[in-house]
C-alpha cells in the first residue's frame, strides 16, 4: 500500500530521536515526503486527522498510552508500533481495544530491547516510505502444537513458517540464534551461514504467491544491478574493491538477487569516490542507456 506522504508520530523523546535518525537515513527525495511530530507523552502529542494521501504511523511505548488517555481521533486509521517495555500482558486488554483497530495489520507489539529498537524503527519507516520490495521488520518463534517462525513486514503482514519447513536449512533447534539484517533484507542464521529474504521465506509456505511477487520486482532489480556492474567496470573496479561489502554480496546486487540498501549505496559510492546522490545519478545514466 503506497502513499504520497508518511506522517510519523512519536510519543516520547527516545522514540522521537530514533524516528529522526531513521528519517535522516532516507534518500533526500524520499525524506521530503516524511514528517515527524512528537510529544513527551501521549496526551500532548499533536495528532491531527489522518489524510487519504498519507500514511500515519505512531511509534510509542505501550505504557505511554495510559488507561485514561484518549485514542487519536479516527485512531483505527493509524498504524502503530508499540514497545512493551516490561508491561504485563494484562495491560494489553486495558489499552488496545480503545484504539478500535480493524485488524492486526494496524499494530505490532514489539519487545523492548535497547540494541534492537533503533533498527526496528528504521526498518519500519524505510519500509513504509519506500514500498518497493517486501522487507522483514521483525521475527520471533511461537508454539501452537508445533513450532512456528513468525515473520512480519513493515505493512504488518505475517508469515507463519513451520519449523519443519526450515529444518533442511537450520535443523530442529528453534533456539538457534538468528539475526535480522539492519535494512530488513534477510534473516541470517550465523551457524551454517543461512540467509532467507522475505520472498524465500514466503516461498516455503506459499510458492505461487512468492513467485508472483518475485516476478514483479525481478526485471527492475536485474536492470539496476546491470547498471551498477557496468559503472563499476567503467571505473576499473573489481567486485572485491568495495570496502564494507564482500565480493559475494556485490555480485548478488549486480545480478539483481538482493535489494540495493542505503548502506550498500554508501559503500559503493565511497568506492567510486562519490557521495551517495552523485553515485545514484551516475547509475541512472547507465540505466537509461
Amino acid at each position: 500500500m503506497a502513499a504520497n506522504r508518511l506522517r510519523v508520530f512519536a510519543t516520547n523523546k527516545l522514540h522521537a530521536r530514533l524516528c529522526t535518525e531513521a528519517i535522516d537515513s532516507l534518500a533526500a527525495p524520499v525524506r521530503k515526503r516524511v514528517t515527524l511530530k512528537s510529544g513527551t507523552s501521549w496526551g500532548n502529542t499533536p495528532w491531527g486527522r489522518p489524510s487519504e494521501s498519507a500514511r500515519s504511523l505512531v511509534v510509542s511505548r505501550l505504557r505511554d498510552f495510559g488507561i485514561t488517555d484518549p485514542a487519536p481521533q479516527i485512531g483505527r486509521l493509524y498504524q502503530y508500533l508499540m514497545f512493551m517495555e516490561g508491561m504485563p500482558p494484562e495491560s494489553i486488554a486495558d489499552r488496545i481495544p480503545r484504539l478500535k483497530l480493524r485488524d492486526n495489520h494496524r499494530i505490532h507489539l514489539a519487545k523492548s530491547q535497547e540494541s534492537a529498537e533503533p533498527f526496528i524503527v528504521r526498518r519500519l519507516i524505510s519500509g513504509i516510505a519506500i514500498p518497493d520490495m517486501q522487507r522483514i521488520l521483525d521475527a520471533w518463534w511461537e508454539h501452537d502444537g508445533t513450532d512456528y517462525l513468525v515473520v512480519i513486514s513493515p505493512d504488518y503482514f505475517r508469515i507463519h513458517i513451520p519449523l519443519s519447513k526450515l529444518h533442511p536449512f537450520i535443523g530442529d533447534n528453534r533456539t538457534e540464534k538468528f539475526e535480522i539484517d539492519d535494512e530488513g533484507d534477510f534473516i541470517h542464521w550465523p551457524k551454517g551461514d543461512v540467509h532467507f529474504g522475505w520472498n524465500e521465506l514466503e516461498s516455503l509456505v506459499d510458492p505461487v504467491k512468492a513467485a508472483s511477487a518475485k516476478t514483479r520486482n525481478a526485471e527492475f532489480a536485474v536492470q539496476y544491478g546491470l547498471a551498477i556492474r557496468q559503472y563499476r567496470e567503467f571505473q576499473h573496479l573489481s567486485q572485491g574493491d568495495i570496502p564494507g561489502l564482500d565480493a559475494r554480496h556485490v555480485r548478488r546486487i549486480e545480478n539483481g538477487e538482493v535489494r540495493l540498501t542505503s548502506t550498500a549505496i554508501e559503500r559503493l559510492a565511497e568506492a567510486h569516490g562519490l557521495q551517495a546522490n552523485g553515485y545514484l545519478a551516475q547509475i541512472a545514466k547507465f540505466v537509461a542507456r
